[in-house]
């Protein structure tokens, strides 16, 4: 019993301390535009265009993309293809636990209501709602996919 404790503990160090050097390895580039988006998402592009993709790590650059279609979607630049956002929900999904994962999700929705593909998009703002935590800090995500999910029901009129 002593030795599987020990090893339960091991194990949950090592999940720690690998998050915490995810975390560390993200660009601080990235994070400081993250935080511009809300507010100013044509700045966000801007500063996202002078960030050479090639350089990044592949973490950094499906952040990167993250970072991009949220910027054009804040800036209501609409979406035209569902490529990116296809390549980001596959990527984020081995890490469903993620807190960015949610988001995702109501951005794929976001891309299949601009793309006209509105049964689609409501299946993604199900999942979004249905992966957030009930308790959950981010109340401003919680609260766009109820309104996306109304504003579509009622564009159906459903």
């Amino acid at each position: 019993m002593k030795t599987a404790s020990r090893i339960l503990l091991l194990s949950f160090a090592v999940l720690t301390l690998a998050a915490a050097c995810n975390r560390m390895s993200m660009d601080s580039r990235l994070l400081k535009i993250s935080k511009t988006i809300d507010n100013s998402p044509e700045e966000a592009l801007a500063s996202l265009d002078s960030i050479d993709y090639d350089k990044l790590s592949e973490d950094n650059r499906h952040y990167y993309d993250f970072l991009s279609l949220k910027a054009r979607d804040k800036a209501y630049i609409a979406h035209t293809s569902d490529s990116l956002i296809l390549d980001l929900i596959e990527y984020y999904s081995t890490d469903k636990n993620s807190k960015l994962y949610p988001e995702i999700i109501y951005y794929g929705g976001r891309v299949y209501s601009d793309l006209g593909d509105y049964p689609t998009s409501l299946f993604y703002f199900q999942q979004a709602a249905d992966r957030l935590p009930k308790d959950c800090e981010n109340q401003n995500l919680r609260c766009n996919v109820i309104s996306q999910t109304g504003r579509l029901l009622n564009t159906l009129r459903l």
